[in-house]
């Protein structure tokens, strides 16, 4: 997925301060680690664990400041070291590895004054078929002609998160696969969290590039009420050098026919763009609707006769495409990305059906998707249309069963 990179022939004039002997910048790039052995690191409170190929014996030490967090040097052989922050919370993964990649790129201690920058390399994928990951390469040049780039990854494990970061041109293949033992081998201890009954990770791909993820759980509740979460994460390149990152996360509690009861909606991109909302109902009629979008404050209510939720749609699809044999229907529901202030409308359309499932179009009102479900409802491929081009999703992993409204 490479996008771009630095001129080679001023590369080729500049001198890599990364190492002690002089070298070309083609034998700097093509430095990897050697003589690495398998560590085992376990945090001092022993919350926290993980293995990787190292030199020696990494340190790892608990940070409590405004975000807690476990900070882990990693000797993979290079002149700097591997560097990992371990969040044993959920964290915006797209905005986090943009953010702290940008943090080390502009600290001047570190890199320099830089002269030119460019995205060298991005992208998502999945760890252990269940653990998405991204990755945000930059490369940069200084005012005094040092060559240097930034490798970052971040992975989502369960609850937890891993971010590794390696300021070096070289170590390439070495940093990849070290951050791969991380995420693979990572264990963070906490007060145990409701297992979902269902989960699935897509990701999402723009040109056959893969530039983000999306995970849906599905948890039981009392009373045969279901909570959803679905999270959605984006690096999209705009320039050359810039990157804008995109943060979703959809929390939505249904009772037992599939209505909405209560949501939470946060969105962290674009600051005009961002959102956080919260929409409550005592009676499926009127909804209270309190949060912001960017600096603008939502505060009002919306009359109407129930908000159908994700988790209710996906269950309507069997019974109204299958045994009703419906071609169309529409549903309620509220998507405070297009509006947060009003009921939205979304029409199902059959256009085929097969043994193993069905091809609909979903209609939103701004856009229509193509959609390929399965005989339970649940989504394997969608095809969204995103100006000039398509978005990709596509389900790489699937676990458990979505059990349906009443059940």
């Amino acid at each position: 997925m490479k996008y771009s990179a630095l001129s080679l022939t001023i590369l080729l004039l500049s001198s890599c301060s990364h190492f002690k002997k002089p070298m070309t910048l083609e034998e700097a790039v093509k430095m990897e680690g050697t003589d690495l052995s398998l560590q085992k690191v376990t945090s001092q409170d022993e919350l926290v664990s993980f293995e990787v190929p190292g030199k020696l014996s990494p340190t790892i030490n608990h940070i409590s400041d405004k975000v807690d967090f476990y900070y882990s040097t990693i000797d993979i052989g290079a002149s700097y070291p591997m560097e990992c922050y371990i969040y044993k919370t959920d964290i915006n993964p797209a905005s986090t590895l943009k953010r702290m990649s940008e943090k080390v790129i502009s600290d001047k201690k570190i890199v320099g004054e830089i002269a030119q920058k460019e995205i060298a390399l991005f992208g998502a994928g999945v760890a252990l078929e269940a653990s998405p990951f991204m990755l945000l390469h930059t490369s940069y040049l200084t005012k005094d002609k040092k060559v240097g780039k930034l490798k970052g990854m971040i992975v989502v494990k369960d609850h937890s998160s891993a971010v590794c970061l390696h300021n070096d041109v070289g170590f390439n293949q070495t940093f990849t696969e070290s951050f791969l033992k991380v995420a693979a081998s990572l264990e963070v201890k906490k007060g145990k969290p409701s297992e979902p009954e269902y989960r699935e990770v897509f990701l999402l791909k723009m040109n056959n590039i893969p530039l983000g993820f999306v995970t849906n759980s599905l948890i039981k509740a009392q009373n045969k009420t279901q909570v959803s979460i679905q999270r959605t994460s984006l690096l999209i390149p705009v320039s050359a050098s810039e990157i804008l990152s995109s943060d979703g996360v959809e929390l939505e509690i249904s009772d037992a026919k599939g209505m909405l009861t209560y949501g939470r909606y946060l969105h962290d991109g674009e600051p005009e763009k961002s959102f956080s909302i919260e929409v409550k109902t005592n009676d499926l009629k009127t909804y209270n609707v309190l949060g912001m979008v960017g600096e603008k404050t939502i505060a009002t209510q919306l009359e109407t006769h129930g908000i159908v939720s994700s988790y209710g749609h996906t269950k309507m699809l069997p019974r109204k495409l299958f045994e009703q044999e419906l071609q169309q229907f529409s549903i309620p529901i509220y998507s405070p990305s297009r509006n947060p202030a009003a009921v939205g409308s979304l029409r199902t359309s059959l256009k085929s059906k097969s043994e193993t499932g069905a091809v609909l179009r979903i209609d939103s009102g701004d856009g229509a998707t193509t959609s390929e479900v399965d005989l339970d409802g649940t989504l394997k491929r969608s095809i969204i249309p995103a100006g000039q081009f398509e978005l990709i999703g596509e389900r790489v992993f699937k676990l458990g069963t979505i059990s349906s409204p009443q059940d």
